[in-house]
């Protein structure tokens, strides 16, 4: 099973062990893909949130260049090879291919949600 930790420490785990991406814009990167899990993640809003909306001219080329080594990570560090195939290129930007429960800041959010409806259905014990 392969897991991701957004909240605390930034981290994936799988039956190997636990990987820490390196380099500001890679972390960045994969925090995007994360929170939105399954989702294409088109180039301008990748190319906002990456540069604070001042985006090098070569913008498409360097995306290109931190998805590749996000790869290289994934696929390499993780001790995991197939882990790079989870990160797609799509025709508008990227997708990374994981289930809303191998993150952990989806999992909270849904536990959340499942505590506020009991709350209101008066199932406090839940």
């Amino acid at each position: 099973m392969i897991n991701f930790s957004i909240l605390g420490s930034f981290e994936l785990r799988t039956e190997q062990g636990v990987w820490v991406p390196r380099g500001p814009k890679v972390r960045r990167l994969l925090a995007l893909l994360l929170l939105r899990p399954g989702q294409v993640v088109d180039i301008d809003t990748l190319a906002e949130e990456l540069w604070d909306g001042e985006p090098p001219r070569t913008v498409v080329a360097t995306i290109r260049t931190h998805v590749y080594h996000l790869r290289q990570m994934m696929a390499k560090e993780s001790g995991r090879p197939e882990l790079a195939d989870l990160l797609t290129t799509e025709p508008t930007g990227y997708q990374l291919r994981v289930a809303e429960d191998q993150v952990d800041v989806r999992h909270f959010q849904r536990l959340v949600a499942d505590g506020r409806t009991a709350l209101v259905a008066g199932r406090t014990a839940e």
